[in-house]
């Protein structure tokens, strides 16, 4: 419901794989989506992620009050 996964055939350069994903703005959700990027970075021998995470990568990051978990 979140990304698009597609496949790319190419003679020349290979097979690989495109995601495109928009994360949940739910938080509760979004370990879904880290899941999904697990498994495709596990069966992909070329693989390339595009789109919005809707995350942060450390606390630097945050910004506002609300707290968030690890």
């Amino acid at each position: 419901m979140n990304h698009i996964d597609i496949e790319v055939v190419d003679t020349s350069h290979g097979t690989w794989r495109l995601t495109g994903l928009y994360d949940f703005l739910d938080g509760k959700r979004r370990r879904n989506s880290w899941n999904l990027l697990r498994r495709h970075s596990e069966t992909a021998q070329f693989s390339y992620i595009i789109g919005n995470f809707n995350d942060i990568l450390s606390f630097d990051e945050k910004k506002g009050r609300v707290d968030r978990p690890n």
